[in-house]
């Protein structure tokens, strides 16, 4: 008897007992326990709006003949519009994004209106079910590679490489094509989200008053082979391979390379602990991870004012670790510009403003028009640096040459606990009174601003003795004054005229929010938690970070995947936004948290964790007193050994008067 019919005959057992069990359903035995809710005509036809909405589908077809890799041919049987329709629909229903979810949903989910509209109808089905699984993986596999393959700038096998295949695979890329499809990737992903984005009603687009906040985050990789670590002190860091010491049958010994097979290059090995401060891969698998980087931009709402629109991802890109996090950052924003929107502020965390040259990202952010909202690594606190005319900056802050230097050094004062916070705060808004203050407006041709001494103008900050202060300025006792003896010993241009220009390189390291102010403080801490929320939403409720979902190996297949979870994640957000709308909810209900009402919060600026005393076991107690009581009864010394001490002692004795 044949194999084919031993296997037919095991088939028509199960579905027998499938049939006579009242608990199983022989649709959910056919799609191996996968989703089997039936995809409707009208739940198509909208994914295919929203693909069509996107652009993406033309720009394929562009990207194939400037790429002349459209070689004619019988038309594909699924197209681009129905793949990506059905990769919407599935990241809509959070289930994995896998070709075999795809080619699933295509054979068993949807009804004959929704075959029609996705344009598959005329497919052929198969009498062997196995057989029609196969047919309809193989048809989405090629429809999702050829995808792929126009924005993907990262190629390599789609299998395990030893050291040796991976640095083939890398020098096999061509740089010239790299740059092109790079930026398409980003196009691609660029254009998902907007149309998300146009979703949204227009009365709540209008709400948007331009604020971001851009972080970057690990995503982990589908497979967790993971390479050697990296000799960074050499040119393209190379990995530094373990060798084996291999005796052959003649007893003499040799070393050669350890096999470490790795099949994700493209990913890079990140600590799992992400507040780690030395995050160098050193060979050790356990606390490390395979991740992709994703550089996150979303829109935020104003703290403290109810929510006026959804807070949604408005830019996104996936790209290896060590990359530029400023480059994609600010690719993200000048899109959103070319895309008709209007940021104003960006809110970023250190990772920006301690480890990334200005030239980098500072300067050309502020060219764009947007404003920062940072905080300051401890070495940069405290700190000052020199600016047009002799102005000083101080976190942000272009202040007089005379600030007193108990209030340019107040933030690492309070980072060394000898000042109190309440202290920090109050020279923080004495700093702010030495504040310059900008006079004009910023030249638009080359983005410098005329800046004037805080005691000039009708409404000074300071009284200073080299100042006069004009006529109409409004009397105020508490306004702080400046002294001869404070004043430096060379007196600048900003002491000596009524205003000083700062170029645009100067003007891109100040904050207009005033580094420490309550204003500054509450705009960090609410757009930072909106976007660890967004972060947290993406990986626990879309399950970004379960790498079993993603199962599609290469940087662009990932990128492929992660544009459709965050613009399915963007969609999701604006449902619930206008469902809560109709419900006449206008924001979260706001309660304090539990652990902050009883002070067990440590995410904190200056918290002082208590002293921790380990608790103990109770063999840990007894030890303890065992311990003790030998302390306390030692002993009894020998009779012997207490005479010869006391023989001792009277030598000791005897010499000492004698020599007296």
């Amino acid at each position: 008897m044949s194999d084919a019919n031993n296997f037919d005959k095991v088939a028509d057992a199960v579905l027998r007992m499938v049939a006579g069990s009242s608990l199983l359903d022989i649709s959910e035995v056919e799609n191996a326990g996968n989703k089997t809710t039936p995809i409707t005509e009208a739940k198509a036809e909208l994914a295919l709006r929203r693909v069509d909405a996107t652009g993406t589908p033309d720009m394929l077809a562009a990207w194939r003949r400037e790429d002349k890799t459209y070689r004619g041919g019988r038309p594909a049987a699924v197209t681009d519009r129905a793949n990506l329709a059905v990769g919407l629909m599935l990241a809509e229903e959070r289930s994995p994004l896998l070709v075999s979810e795809f080619a699933t949903a295509f054979r068993t989910r949807l009804t004959p209106g929704a075959r029609r509209a996705l344009g598959v109808e005329q497919v052929k089905v198969m009498a062997d079910s196995n057989r029609d699984q196969r047919a309809w993986y193989a048809r989405c596999w090629r429809g999702i590679h050829s995808i792929l393959d126009t924005f993907n700038a990262w190629p390599a096998p789609g299998q395990v490489m030893s050291l040796e295949e991976r640095n083939a695979a890398l020098a096999a890329r061509d740089p010239r094509m790299q740059a092109i499809k790079s930026v398409r990737a980003r196009e691609f992903t660029y254009a998902w989200l907007e149309m998300t984005l146009q979703a949204l009603p227009q009365e709540y687009r209008d709400a948007w008053k331009g604020g971001l906040s851009a972080d970057q985050t690990a995503v982990r990789a589908p497979s967790q082979l993971m390479p050697w670590r990296r000799d960074h002190e050499l040119d393209g860091s190379p990995e530094v391979p373990n060798q084996w010491e291999v005796i052959d049958e003649n007893g003499d010994k040799t070393l050669i390379e350890a096999p470490r097979p790795v099949l994700e290059i493209d990913a890079t090995p990140y600590p799992r602990n992400k507040s780690k401060q030395d995050k160098t891969f050193k060979g050790g698998d356990l606390a490390y991870e395979m991740s992709y980087a994703a550089n996150i931009t979303m829109m935020v709402t104003e703290p403290g004012q109810p929510l006026a629109h959804p807070q949604l991802i408005v830019s996104a890109s996936l790209h290896r670790f060590g990359r530029s996090i400023a480059e994609h950052t600010l690719a993200g924003i000048e899109s959103l510009q070319k895309r008709g929107w209007n940021p104003k502020r960006l809110t970023v965390d250190l990772g920006y403003s301690a480890g990334i040259a200005p030239v980098n990202f500072h300067i050309p952010l502020s060219k764009m028009g947007v404003q920062l909202v940072s905080d300051y690594h401890r070495s940069r606190l405290g700190t000052h640096q020199a600016l047009s005319g002799g102005a000083l900056l101080v976190e942000g802050t272009p202040v007089c040459p005379a600030t007193p230097m108990d209030l340019r050094t107040a933030t690492k004062d309070a980072n060394a606990g000898t000042i109190t916070p309440q202290q920090w705060r109050e020279r923080k808004d004495r700093l702010n009174k030495f504040a310059l203050r900008p006079k004009e407006k910023v030249n638009p041709d080359d983005g410098s601003q005329p800046w004037m001494c805080p005691a000039r103008g009708l409404a000074p900050t300071v009284k200073c003795a080299i100042v006069e202060m004009a006529a109409k300025a409004k009397a105020d006792p508490t306004r702080p004054k400046v002294h001869k003896s404070m004043l430096p010993g060379h007196l600048d241009r900003v002491c000596k005229q009524h205003s000083v220009r700062m170029e645009a390189e100067e003007l891109a390291m100040v904050q207009p929010m005033k580094y420490g102010s309550e204003e500054w403080a509450k705009t960090y801490s609410h757009d930072r938690q909106s976007m660890e929320s967004m972060n947290a939403h993406l990986k626990a409720g879309h399950g970004l970070h379960e790498s079993r979902n993603r199962r599609m190996h290469g940087l662009a297949a990932q990128s492929f995947v992660f544009t459709l979870v965050i613009a399915a994640a963007n969609l999701g957000r604006i449902n619930k936004f206008l469902s809560d709308r109709a419900a006449g909810v206008e924001g979260p209900t706001s309660r304090p948290r539990k652990r902050d009402v009883e002070d067990r919060t440590r995410y904190r600026r200056w918290s002082t964790p208590p002293k921790v005393v380990r608790g103990q076991t109770t063999k840990e107690k007894r030890q303890a007193a065992a311990k003790g009581r030998k302390t306390v009864a030692a002993p009894p010394v020998p009779k012997d050994h207490v005479t010869m001490f006391s023989e001792v002692d009277a030598f000791d004795s005897a010499d000492d008067t004698a020599t007296g």
